[in-house]
């Protein structure tokens, strides 16, 4: 195959190239563009801490996934189903390499009076 160098450079250069045309769709968020490429294509999760008065099914909804529950994440839900950690009241919202949208879950999440907060897992992930 291609040296190394060839490789990351083409990986970089398709990264380059979704990130311009993120940046220059219409319609994009503000600040939407800068925090997917601070993901730079890693898996992007969020970590929802849930309102004593708010369950978990009250958050995941009748999809399961955040769309229609008391936060109506409609199209900005993940793919999968929400995961709630029920003794310590936190929702997890998996969104694997689709940071655009985590980032516009992370947006309408951040405005959701049923929570007390949302952060990005930020734990480091291996490489390889």
């Amino acid at each position: 195959g291609p040296p190394h160098g060839m490789k990351f450079a083409a990986a970089a250069a398709a990264a380059l190239a979704a990130a311009f045309a993120a940046a220059v769709a219409p319609g994009a968020v503000a600040g939407e563009s800068a925090c997917s490429a601070a993901m730079a294509g890693g898996p992007c999760t969020l970590l929802v801490g849930l309102q004593p008065t708010t369950t978990g099914e009250d958050f995941r909804g009748a999809s399961g996934n955040g769309a229609d529950g008391v936060c109506n994440l409609g199209a900005d839900a993940p793919h999968e189903s929400v995961k709630v950690l029920k003794t310590s009241g936190i929702a997890m919202l998996r969104y694997g390499a689709d940071a655009e949208r985590c980032c516009r879950a992370k947006a309408a999440l951040d405005s959701c009076t049923a929570l007390r907060y949302v952060e990005f897992d930020s734990a480091v992930q291996p490489m390889g």
